[in-house]
């Protein structure tokens, strides 16, 4: 299945509900594999909060049917809201966690240097 025609679809769960819209798909290939995992960009809208881009896996192509206009998903809407609840949780504990790199003194006297201009 050539999954560029997925592109620009909308999502939807096996009873009809609109779960969001495909984007972009994205194929990620590891080192030492020959093939990648492709992922569908789906893009959530959300009511009064910015919309939530989530990457679902396309590992099978009986996950997913190819309809006119939408996608099928073989799951419902609280499976997928589950899985992007633990997608988010999942990021903003990495973000936590995450070590950052520690500025040079003269990195951080050359920013006050140019900060102080203005």
């Amino acid at each position: 299945m050539n999954y560029s025609e997925l592109v620009s679809k909308t999502v939807v769960d096996r009873n009809g509900k609109k779960l969001g819209k495909i984007i972009r798909i994205d194929s990620i290939t590891e080192i030492g594999k020959k093939q990648g995992t492709s992922y569908a960009i789906i893009q959530i809208p959300r009511f009064l909060r910015k919309d939530c881009k989530f990457p679902l896996p396309l590992i099978s192509q009986d996950q997913i049917v190819n309809q006119d206009e939408n996608i099928l998903l073989n799951i419902t809407k609280a499976n997928f809201s589950e899985m992007v609840k633990r997608y988010e949780t999942e990021r903003k504990v990495k973000a936590k966690t995450a070590k950052l790199s520690k500025v040079s003194e003269k990195d951080a006297a050359t920013a006050a240097a140019l900060w102080a201009r203005w």
